[in-house]
């Protein structure tokens, strides 16, 4: 496990603070130099083995990323350069895998303390999936995964059960944004240029957004649910409120947050499928985030699990 230092998340909040220190400081604070320059190096390679690829002949998102790209030193700024490409396909790859398996370990441990959910959770996926995981073949004769992005899209508390792991427990806990403009919001001043901490947290958890905000009640975001629910002008408290802001919100929320939707869903599927996830003995709590809710937890987090009758 992975656990930042205190001194890295002290530079990171002094970059939040002193925007204009965050080169310096981020090179001080930076622990994986050599992990990323390794990634920037592969995908740079396959980016540019696939420039004189005919167009069509991969059909992926590094492909249509590499459709976007324009030479650096063009006039135009509408499309892509090639290290922007690059930096994009990183960004996807390092921050995607970490913050998945953050989610995948907070839902772990609270389905092994509600096994009414978890089994609730497990005849949603054999309603919805069948019995076996593993092909369909009536689609034109040909063998496909059961497990794709259409099959996934029927699971709705399964849905409901990663958006109230993220409300309970949100990978970043705080982000920023800068006031393009002054204003005043409850009576405090924001000047233009400002820098602005939304806490995530804490919105989170208000009582008056979410009702018994400690609890484990994933049918918040059921839509039968929400629509006796108080909502916001974005449409109720699901993906693209104000009320829920563990992807951000607006025109910069996060890239990744279908992909990483996807991901968790479709890895929980085929897990509870083979096993049942239960607590571990004793008396174990699930510690708090390290500052910021950056992944991984300070601590390991412990949870058992045991072999299914019936798969």
């Amino acid at each position: 496990m992975i656990r930042p230092s205190p001194w890295k998340l002290k530079m990171f909040l002094l970059s939040g603070m002193f925007p204009f220190l965050s080169p310096v400081l981020g090179k001080l604070a930076d622990e994986s130099q050599d992990a990323r320059e390794f990634y920037i190096s592969f995908i740079s390679q396959i980016a540019e083995k696939r420039r004189g690829a005919p167009e069509g002949t991969y059909k992926d998102f590094l492909e249509n990323m590499a459709e976007a790209e324009i030479d650096d030193c063009a006039e135009s700024r509408t499309k892509l350069t090639f290290k922007e490409l690059v930096s994009q396909a990183s960004l996807f790859f390092l921050a995607g895998n970490d913050t998945s398996s953050f989610v995948l370990t907070v839902l772990a441990y609270l389905l092994a303390r509600h096994q009414d959910i978890q089994d609730r959770l497990v005849a949603e996926i054999k309603r919805e999936l069948g019995s076996d995981l593993s092909e369909d073949t009536s689609f034109k004769g040909k063998t496909t995964p059961l497990l794709n992005y259409d099959s996934i899209q029927k699971l709705h508390f399964m849905k409901a059960c990663v958006l109230e792991a993220l409300r309970l427990h949100p990978v970043i806990s705080v982000f920023t944004r800068q006031a393009l403009e002054s204003t005043e919001i409850s009576g405090y001043p924001i000047p233009a240029g400002a820098g602005v901490y939304v806490p995530v947290k804490s919105v989170c958890s208000d009582p008056d957004l979410y009702p018994e905000p400690e609890l484990f009640k994933p049918e918040r975001f059921l839509k039968d649910h929400l629509e006796n629910q108080v909502t916001d002008p974005a449409g109720g408290v699901g993906l693209g409120s104000s009320m829920f802001l563990p992807f951000g919100v607006g025109p910069r929320n996060c890239i990744g947050m279908r992909l990483g939707l996807f991901q968790v869903m479709m890895v929980m599927a085929a897990v509870l499928r083979k096993v049942r996830f239960v607590s571990a003995p004793g008396e174990f709590k699930l510690p708090r985030a390290v500052m910021f809710g950056i992944p991984p937890f300070s601590e390991p987090v412990m949870v058992e699990v045991e072999a299914r009758e019936e798969h």
